[in-house]
């Protein structure tokens, strides 16, 4: 470029989606879906008191009167319904999933616990396995699909659980992004956190053709979104 630019700023991917996200007060959080899954809270200027076992602290905030953001990653997210895909061969195409996951109106008995690399927050079980339980002859591919799905939106409650319950902070909503939020949020609300709602962006809810550009929070409002 000719001249030199210092560097005056660092951030991660996660921890700028956060405030990307319009999350800038304490008790907001985001979610972003994809391979895995990561969940970051706003804990305000001070640093709660977590177990250490549950919860990642990032050490990007070295001062205590900096806001402080809390993570927590699911390993397997998106990556699911990749393998689904080719893996199985039980669908063509990510796209499916959604319409395939509510063509049935549950999985059916089948719970699929996705730990092929482990469990993360807050198990933290390097050496758990991926499961898929409740099989019978009456269990369709539809039904692998949403407990797949679901398995998505039972880490994101495992990981509010985590910060709830051993914190102050109170999370009353939950903003979305990611590859899978559409899916989640629709096939999936009730297993994420009853005392919490998902906030899915307009964009995420049209075909990705109609998709516009990344949409503008408005924290300060009631509605978050503007399409």
């Amino acid at each position: 470029m000719g001249f030199r630019l210092p560097i005056a700023g660092l951030a991660g991917d996660q921890q700028s989606a956060l405030f990307g996200q319009g999350c800038t007060r304490t008790g907001m959080a985001k979610n972003t879906y994809g391979t895995g899954a990561f969940l970051l809270v706003h804990a305000g200027d001070t640093v709660p008191q977590l177990r250490p076992a549950c919860w990642v602290r990032p050490r990007a905030v070295p001062r205590a009167s900096r806001p402080t953001p809390l993570e927590g990653s699911v390993f397997i997210a998106g990556a699911a319904i990749q393998w689904l895909r080719d893996g199985l061969g039980v669908i063509a195409t990510a796209a499916e999933t959604q319409a395939l996951a509510m063509s049935v109106g549950d999985t059916g008995g089948v719970a699929f616990v996705p730990a092929f690399v482990g469990l993360g927050t807050p198990h933290w079980e390097a050496e758990a396995r991926g499961t898929i339980t409740g099989i019978t002859r009456g269990t369709t591919r539809a039904h692998l699909v949403r407990a797949a799905v679901e398995s998505i939106a039972y880490g994101t409650a495992d990981l509010l659980r985590a910060v709830t319950e051993s914190s102050a902070l109170d999370v009353p909503v939950l903003r979305v992004d990611g590859g899978a939020p559409p899916m989640t949020s629709s096939c999936s609300s009730r297993p994420t956190c009853s005392a919490c709602r998902s906030n899915v962006p307009p964009c995420w809810k049209r075909p990705h053709s109609a998709r516009r550009r990344w949409p503008e929070s408005r924290p300060a409002s009631g509605r978050r979104w503007k399409s």
